[in-house]
């Protein structure tokens, strides 16, 4: 009787233990977003610790829980594709308006099946202050405003890349103008910004090594929004959240050890074949110069304009090869004093004059106002811009000139304070002996009064 009861005890000791070892866990539904695209499963700690397997389901994502914001856009444009869109101005259509270049986006670009990119109801919020207001703040005409209202986000759409530099930049509008929510903005400006380049880096790479350009058109307006935010972080939300810096840190963050080559990041895009890509896409009217050519730098208004005429006093005595970098740069800065001109009509660089007879507005359009004055930046070389890092006095001279130009965009958030410090820090750097050629930059950005 007794081994009888000690074999009973011994069996339900057995099932206990069998029973203990197989008592239900639970599993881990959220894994990180690193794992859920590189379709890593997490294993959760009762499965470690029980040394049994994790089950998961078959479906790849989750079917309870609300979906993410963009989740339909996303989901709405994976379908195939015939055609690609080649009007310069797309019509007002659903968001598959764009679904033509992002089909043949090929192999290890951003494709919407790859990014699998998730979006928050915080999101959402930025992305209408993005089409409700931001979109509208940059260039002022019904075209542009289009194009960055449908155009861009029909983009985003298919390269979440340039979804997070447009929230990026919503969030840097709100940051700049929402004082009491700036901190909070600031940070979501700079997460979705470094989101965007992340992205935007891998897309050039991906440009790069296999020469496959078919996703220029997001690159290039990636690039556009990346431009966009260096002026309104490094310019007036810098200042606000940091405070003014002291003059050494305000020197290097104006004279362009940072911000001056992310701005010139965009030729890195518009390469010959790129170009042409986004020439015959739905961005075409962002990269036309059409009138560029046809500044006359012999014109009236530039040989008789006496603080113009003087300037290249400031390097007549250097080296040849030093006058031809500053030339070059010089020539580069009198067809955008020129472009301004053409629409500066009473502001501080037109002076009062009427505006030049330069064409169209139509084809105007995009470079009558800030973007006109910001490609001083890209055309000039990068032997004058490694003259501005060296503090060479005749660079300092010619960069005060295109900070005037750019104070006359103080209206423009993302511009605003700019061309002031720009000017400010020349005049610093310099000293007395060049204000006889930095006199017309000085009072116009209010440094000078007009008679000195």
């Amino acid at each position: 009787m007794d081994s009888v009861s000690k074999v009973a005890k011994s069996s339900d000791a057995s099932t206990t233990n069998r029973h203990r070892s197989r008592r239900p866990h639970m599993k881990s539904r959220k894994g990180c977003s690193e794992c859920r695209r590189r379709k890593v499963k997490p294993r959760c700690s009762a499965c470690v610790r029980n040394e049994a397997p994790c089950l998961y389901p078959d479906a790849a994502r989750p079917t309870s829980g609300a979906p993410g914001v963009f989740d339909f856009a996303l989901a709405h444009n994976r379908g195939p594709s015939t055609s690609r869109l080649t009007s310069p101005v797309d019509p007002v259509t659903p968001i598959n308006s764009y679904r033509a270049s992002s089909a043949s986006t090929s192999k290890g670009s951003s494709r919407v099946d790859e990014a699998m990119t998730s979006f928050c109801m915080d999101d959402m919020v930025l992305f209408h202050q993005w089409l409700s207001h931001t979109s509208r703040t940059f260039i002022q005409s019904p075209n542009i405003d289009h194009c960055l209202q449908v155009t861009f986000p029909n983009i985003g759409f298919h390269h979440p890349f340039v979804m997070h530099g447009m929230l990026s930049l919503a969030a840097l509008n709100l940051a700049l103008t929402s004082p009491g929510s700036r901190k909070q903005h600031g940070l979501d400006a700079a997460r979705h910004h470094n989101a965007a380049l992340r992205g935007f880096r891998e897309g050039i790479d991906h440009m790069v090594t296999t020469e496959d350009y078919s996703n220029s058109d997001a690159l290039f307006a990636c690039s556009i929004l990346n431009m966009i935010y260096i002026f309104g972080m490094l310019g007036g939300l810098h200042s606000s959240l940091d405070g003014e810096p002291g003059l050494r840190q305000r020197t290097a963050r104006v004279l362009g050890g940072e911000w001056i080559p992310m701005v010139r990041g965009i030729g890195a895009i518009i390469q010959p074949v790129a170009y042409e890509q986004i020439r015959l896409g739905p961005l075409a009217q962002l990269v036309s110069l059409d009138h560029w050519e046809q500044l006359d730098l012999d014109s009236d208004l530039v040989v008789n304009d006496e603080h113009l005429r003087v300037v290249p006093e400031a390097w007549a005595t250097l080296p040849t090869p030093d006058i031809d970098v500053y030339n070059d740069a010089w020539s580069i800065f009198q067809r955008c004093y020129l472009n301004s001109m053409h629409f500066a009509g009473n502001s501080a660089v037109g002076g009062g004059n009427e505006s030049l007879p330069l064409g169209g507005e139509k084809e105007w359009t995009f470079h009558r106002q800030w973007a006109g004055s910001i490609a001083f930046l890209h055309g000039t070389s990068e032997e004058y811009l490694l003259r501005v890092h060296q503090r060479q006095p005749p660079a300092l001279v010619i960069f005060s000139y295109f900070g005037a130009l750019v104070h006359d965009l103080d209206d423009y958030w993302f511009l605003q304070g700019w061309g002031r410090d720009i000017v400010e820090v020349v005049n610093e750097s310099l000293g007395s002996y060049w204000r006889p050629w930095t006199k017309w930059p000085r009072q116009v950005v209010g440094l000078s009064p007009p008679d000195s």
